[in-house]
């Protein structure tokens, strides 16, 4: 039997969807689009702070999406590149996510290009290789939701 827990909407929480599985895609080459959006509002904290992580056998990608604001708090992280917003520019990742929000990560080769409702927001490179897609992540400040996902 189990029992059921109410969320606290009054107190600050975070959401996390996972999905486990082997792709059989590499992390070094592939397309991944999704739509979401985090219209979670906290009087304390109102960040709308949306991650996406993607998952390899040896590395991640992990995608930081906050208000422009608090952008100087986010972590980015291609392979090796680890990008530190107190450190690094990362206002292009400030952006309202509290609507409808379509985001797609195109890596061909190592060359990453993200789109942001169609609009290329940023591109890098990275050296070591991310292995095989193992997991796609998603965690929200409060509770954000995946409406689609492709790989």
């Amino acid at each position: 039997m189990y029992d059921i827990v109410a969320v606290d909407s009054s107190a600050f929480y975070w959401s996390e969807y996972r999905n486990i599985q082997d792709y059989n895609i590499s992390g070094d080459d592939f397309t991944f689009s999704t739509t979401f959006y985090n219209s979670f509002f906290h009087k304390k904290h109102s960040n709308n702070e949306s991650i996406i992580i993607i998952v390899g056998e040896k590395e991640r990608i992990q995608v930081v999406f906050q208000n422009r604001s608090r952008s100087h708090f986010g972590t980015i992280i291609f392979a090796e590149k680890r990008l530190n917003g107190k450190n690094d520019d990362l206002s292009m990742f400030g952006l309202d996510v509290t609507q409808a929000s379509n985001v797609r990560i195109e890596n061909v080769n190592k060359n990453i290009l993200i789109y942001f409702n169609d609009s290329l927001i940023y591109q890098t490179t990275y050296q070591k290789s991310i292995g095989n897609i193992k997991s796609l992540i998603f965690s929200f400040a409060g509770g954000g939701i995946v409406d689609a996902i492709l790989l």
